[in-house]
């Protein structure tokens, strides 16, 4: 994989559509993983949504700021995002790290939030998995438990600039680093278009973390 298709240091890989670089298989060999859980990611209004799926809530809507499977203990390490065919919504993606220009590592370290799911259990914003930093985030299912996880949570809703824009009509592929990198859907246009084949990745060491990255 040349270093090329290398955005954001290694929190994320684009295939441009035209060129195809890479292949699909190439980067799960990359990576690497210890576990994979696939899905497509279909874009719908409110009516014709899965019940509770982000589609039901918000339609055709813009989606919130979210990191995938934050509910988990350990959150898949990388989200690989495909678009057989040219998409016109486009997928924004966050760099939590900057929240470090707002609140200092400890102040982050002590947000704590709530996961109200089947079985609800407490998160942090930010803690770390072999030695590496994790941030977590989603407002649909984490609910701030006190005061420094409130503050942050207003700033990221209020405040959080948008990083990168995948433009799913000239990109086709896109690697994203799950515990560095959050994302959100933009506004669709239309109901019922092209699908997003997502496959969550959970891997600890892999090629990326020693490979030289353009910044």
């Amino acid at each position: 994989m040349s270093s090329e298709l290398l955005k954001l240091g290694s929190k994320l890989v684009l295939d441009c559509r035209l060129e195809r670089k890479i292949k699909f298989k190439d980067i799960v060999e990359l990576v690497n993983p210890d576990k994979i859980i696939i899905s497509r990611l279909h874009q719908r209004a409110k009516e014709f949504a899965k019940p509770n799926s982000l589609s039901s809530k918000y339609g055709l809507g813009r989606f919130p700021i979210h990191s995938d499977f934050a509910k988990y203990t350990i959150p898949p390490r990388y989200i690989l995002l495909s678009a057989g065919k040219a998409r016109l919504t486009e997928t924004l993606i966050y760099d939590p790290s900057e929240l470090f220009k707002v609140f200092t590592k400890q102040y982050l370290e002590r947000c704590l939030f709530l996961v109200g799911v089947s079985c609800p259990h407490y998160v942090r914003i930010l803690t770390y998995s072999t030695g590496k930093p994790l941030f977590r985030y989603n407002k649909d299912i984490m609910t701030p438990a006190n005061n420094e996880a409130k503050v942050v949570s207003q700033w990221i809703e209020r405040e959080m600039p948008v990083a990168f824009r995948i433009d799913w009509s000239y990109y086709r592929t896109a690697l994203i680093n799950n515990w560095e990198l959050w994302h959100a859907r933009n506004v669709c246009n239309y109901n019922q278009g092209s699908a997003l084949v997502r496959l969550a990745m959970w891997s600890e060491v892999n090629d990326l973390d020693s490979r030289e990255l353009l910044q």
